[in-house]
């Protein structure tokens, strides 16, 4: 069986899942960002931040797929 995890990056948060060959979601994982308003009209964020969140969600949709990265057959990112 084949095995993706899709990873989507948003302005408030990071989501990750996995999913298998017959499109079942066997994972998910989803978390906020913060949001950094430097100046009206403006929204920036931590790039440390956004690389640990979405380390954060990954593990957690690979955890609830009882998966580890190595059984994984592709990465799709958005």
């Amino acid at each position: 069986m084949a095995y993706i995890l899709g990873i989507d990056e948003g302005t408030t948060g990071a989501r990750a899942f996995v999913i298998n060959d017959g499109c079942e979601v066997l994972g998910i994982g989803s978390a906020e960002l913060t949001q950094i308003y430097a100046r009206p009209g403006w929204i920036e964020h931590d790039p440390m931040e956004i690389l640990n969140v979405q380390l954060e969600v990954i593990r957690a949709a690979l955890r609830q797929a009882k998966l580890q990265p190595s059984d994984l057959s592709a990465v799709a990112v958005t």
